[in-house]
């Protein structure tokens, strides 16, 4: 009469059972389903003590689901097995030495995640082994360690110009030589400005800027041209120092012109992968189409992240080229005026 009522007891023992495996908190308190399985896999009727047996594990893992526990225990890092102060929050997660933990079940320990959460989670944990009174913030994963164990399945930084190949390495060497030209071009015409200034309120012409150059120029043949023939010589002393100010402004805007292209190669060249996985296996799969899609998208982006500082750099550096050519024709346009009031 009793067998239907029997019945149910067995399938919540084998439910509670499962439970068990997957819950974090047999980290804590192993072997916790033997006596279970003697339930749930029996064909005889349970006897009162296994009944209390299994309301008395039931209880046990609601209360421990809502404590949070501080304890000694054994960890696996990179396989092995080190000592460490595990805290644990209800059934969601672990912690030891600032960082978060995941659960084995084949195992039933405990293991040290290959991939963190960001800092901002990381400090929280370490203030909870630091913290000396109630109530402290911690960031808890409500999955139960599904959202923790897809960090690692998440790429970091480098994986992701990794995905993008041959391609995303020949752009972020591009970006990398456009980048470091454009910052020795601006700080050597910061230097030839600051000697320019100089050399405007200075009494003698000196070699070492442009603007010296073309006054030395004028002083040698101020005394025996007239005004038109002076006016020639400086035209052609600064023609001769424009090139240098604005050396290299074409291989910046080349640099960050042809970062953009190569990424839209790189994306020509990711869909031509996907569409060929498409052919081959069927679209069934989304993780064989993975490969030629993270390279579309990311030699695309790092196209973009070159381009457009290297776009604001080749308008400083050429904004900051045409105002030292604006110094030079002010000057000497003032020393052919003087040369005329004479």
């Amino acid at each position: 009469m009793l067998g239907e009522l029997f019945g149910v007891a067995r399938q919540a023992a084998g439910d509670l059972q499962a439970d068990l495996n997957q819950s974090i908190i047999s980290a804590q308190f192993p072997n916790r389903t033997d006596k279970l399985n003697n339930i749930a896999n029996s064909k005889a009727l349970p006897t009162i003590e296994q009944l209390e047996i299994l309301w008395f594990t039931l209880q046990h893992e609601m209360t421990e689901s809502g404590k949070v526990v501080y304890y000694d225990s054994k960890i696996q890092d990179s396989g092995v097995l080190q000592d460490a102060k595990v805290i644990r929050i209800g059934k969601f997660n672990a912690l030891a030495n600032g960082e978060y933990l995941e659960f084995l079940p084949d195992t039933v320990r405990l293991n040290r995640l290959d991939r963190q959460p960001d800092s901002q989670y990381l400090s929280l944990a370490e203030d909870l082994f630091n913290a000396t009174s109630a109530p402290v913030a911690v960031g808890i994963d409500p999955t139960r360690g599904v959202i923790l164990s897809m960090l690692i399945q998440a790429p970091d930084t480098v994986e992701r110009v990794q995905q993008g190949g041959f391609i995303g390495y020949i752009i972020l060497i591009m970006g990398a030589v456009g980048f470091i030209y454009a910052i020795i071009r601006l700080i050597n015409l910061t230097l030839t400005s600051q000697k320019m200034t100089a050399q405007i309120s200075s009494l003698t012409a000196s070699e070492d800027n442009p603007l010296g150059r073309v006054f030395i120029a004028a002083e040698q043949k101020q005394s025996s041209v007239d005004t038109d023939n002076l006016e020639l010589i400086l035209d052609e002393a600064i023609t001769r120092e424009i090139p240098i100010l604005e050396k290299g402004l074409p291989m910046i805007k080349l640099l960050a012109a042809v970062a953009p292209l190569l990424g839209l190669l790189g994306t020509v060249t990711g869909m031509i992968a996907t569409f060929q996985s498409i052919s081959l296996f069927g679209t069934g799969d989304p993780k064989l189409m993975a490969s030629g899609i993270s390279q579309a998208l990311v030699t695309t982006m790092l196209g973009l992240c070159v381009a457009i500082p290297l776009l604001f750099l080749h308008s400083l550096v050429t904004s900051r080229s045409r105002m030292l050519v604006q110094i030079l024709d002010e000057q000497t346009a003032g020393l052919i005026s003087r040369r005329i009031e004479k």
